[in-house]
């Protein structure tokens, strides 16, 4: 991979930590599909144990609690990670 393309992640991914905002970091990446921007900024581990512990503070669980019920939905959905689960609900906030 390029400099250029590797800056251009690199600022993506740091517009979305800083924002939480998918749909304008797809905007400026030019994505058509929201799916494509989640593939193309990844979640690192660190970032989903910390979703995971904010879920569980608001819920008044473990974030472990959190961990098993994101495995039984991933199940159910036929999915195997947080990118997929997120391309299945983008389509239906971003309308």
């Amino acid at each position: 991979m390029d400099t250029e393309r590797i800056q251009c992640r690199t600022k993506a991914a740091e517009i979305y930590r800083k924002t939480g905002n998918l749909r304008a970091v797809q905007l400026l990446l030019g994505h058509s599909k929201a799916g494509s921007t989640v593939r193309y900024l990844g979640v690192e581990l660190e970032d989903a144990l910390n979703i995971a512990e904010r879920i569980g503070l608001k819920l008044g669980v473990a974030y472990e609690t959190v961990k098993v019920f994101w495995r039984q939905i991933y199940k159910k959905c036929n999915i195997s990670s947080q990118a997929e689960l997120f391309s299945l609900f983008v389509p239906l906030i971003s309308r």
